[in-house]
């Protein structure tokens, strides 16, 4: 799940209620990579990042109620935290559950 504005414009007032995401691999493609397309010329397509379950980026007031966020038995080193959260103003959690992919290694949230 993925929200990204940009840092003129970012997404605003956004609410996202009883949302159960999970993240596996099952496919060939490479991963680790956020896909932009279709997207303005000067914004590149495929971009190298890795893989949470949340990913919100340059937004204000960002609310997720009752959400979940888990790993499929397929795991890969690019799979990361449950939410990372960057340049966000005014995020609001309100009973989220979830796991870093390796929590070892990794927050379950990173903000």
């Amino acid at each position: 799940m993925r929200i990204e504005g940009t840092k003129d414009n970012p997404v605003v007032n956004v609410v996202l209620e009883n949302l159960d995401v999970m993240i596996d691999r099952w496919t060939t493609f490479p991963g680790g990579k956020f896909d932009n397309r279709p997207t303005a010329p000067e914004v590149p397509g495929l971009v190298d990042h890795d893989t949470p379950v949340y990913s919100i980026r340059n937004a204000k007031d960002v609310r997720l109620i009752d959400c979940k966020a888990s790993w499929g038995s397929n795991r890969q080193p690019c799979f990361t935290y449950a939410l990372e959260a960057e340049n966000v103003a005014g995020l609001n959690l309100v009973r989220f559950e979830g796991q870093a992919a390796y929590p070892g290694r990794y927050p379950a949230i990173k903000r």
